[in-house]
């Protein structure tokens, strides 16, 4: 090698140590927005921690809307793109003129339970085996707390209480959208029930202050196999940036398959989000990991895209006006292609 080459081959060198390095590309964001906080939000919480959303391009914030109003409310005003809210909730905004879709799938069937005060029971009149209506009646004259008493939570009280024959006003529904001000509520006496998800449930029951009475797995198996929480967005915003959704739904339909593929990484995904969350109590010990985890699972979806029968029994359940056709509240086309359907 000739010294020419040499000194060539060293400035060659010496320029691609000195010179500046071309900046990598700006992750796109996005706000995103959920109803509550909790287990049911698994996909999400796995698609953050594992990493999905940076691997498609995005810088994705999850945060609590404290209610599915709020949530909704905030997709509507462009504070968050996206949200993960109750197609109840989503619904009743579009009925009001708002321009909403439904892109995707968050969980399916109705995973909150209601949970009562442990001693309305101990006459043992009304047990796990007790019909909807025995159990409604425990109710009466009783003070639940729901996370939106215009979304999913309050149609949930009111329906098991108009399976007891008992009008709305015979008990008292509140906002109560905090899982330690549930959970001190209702073990201090001040509050008689509560309806939330996991892990609110199992720590209520492992502490023995709270029964779970109406399970909907186990009291309303056939009728609670629906569109729970949806993906929803604004319109335009599915119109101007169909690739950042289809990014954000191919993240979500990964953590959706690894939850099923490789459920204690998935687990422990979820469980880090939650204990990283500011906003609630989540010092869980893992025997309420273990159960809130088995008793969520089912509800998540296999693919991220909507399922048309599952959305009929969803708009059925919570009485979804019929002046809004399907074709006005989802558009299920981006989630199909990245589902292979």
């Amino acid at each position: 090698m000739t010294f020419k080459s040499l000194l060539t081959g060293g400035l060659a060198a010496a320029f691609l140590l000195t010179a500046p390095q071309a900046p990598a590309w700006a992750k796109d964001k996005l706000e995103v927005v959920t109803s509550t906080t909790g287990v049911l939000f698994g996909t999400a919480y796995i698609a953050k921690k594992l990493g999905y959303f940076d691997e498609v391009g995005l810088d994705v914030s999850l945060y609590d809307g404290n209610g599915g109003s709020n949530a909704v409310a905030a997709i509507v005003g462009g504070s968050a793109q996206i949200g993960i809210v109750g197609l109840k909730n989503m619904s009743q905004a579009v009925l009001k003129g708002q321009s909403l879709k439904a892109i995707g799938t968050g969980v399916q069937g109705f995973p909150n339970a209601l949970v009562v005060r442990s001693e309305l029971l101990r006459d043992g009149k009304v047990n796990a085996d007790s019909s909807l209506a025995e159990k409604g009646a425990v109710l009466r004259d009783r003070v639940i707390a729901v996370t939106d008493i215009g979304g999913s939570s309050g149609e949930f009280a009111r329906f098991i209480l108009k399976q007891a024959g008992l009008p709305a006003d015979k008990a008292t529904i509140i906002n109560l959208n905090s899982i330690a001000g549930q959970l001190a509520s209702l073990k201090a006496g001040k509050i008689d029930a509560f309806v939330n998800g996991s892990p609110t449930i199992e720590t209520a029951v492992r502490d023995g202050y709270g029964t779970a009475l109406v399970v909907p797995s186990r009291d309303l198996k056939d009728i609670t196999a629906f569109e729970y929480t949806v993906q929803a967005v604004r319109a335009d915003f599915l119109k101007q940036n169909p690739d950042v959704v289809e990014r954000y739904l191919k993240a979500l339909d990964k953590a959706i398959k690894v939850s099923r593929s490789d459920p204690a990484k998935a687990k422990a995904a979820v469980f880090d989000f939650l204990a990283e969350q500011a906003s609630a109590d989540n010092a869980y010990p893992a025997e309420i990991q273990d159960l809130a985890w088995t008793n969520t699972l089912p509800y998540f979806p296999t693919s991220v895209a909507l399922d048309d029968a599952k959305l009929t029994a969803s708009r059925a359940f919570f009485g979804v006006s019929e002046t809004l056709d399907n074709a006005a509240l989802t558009d299920n086309t981006i989630a199909r292609k990245v589902a292979g359907q």
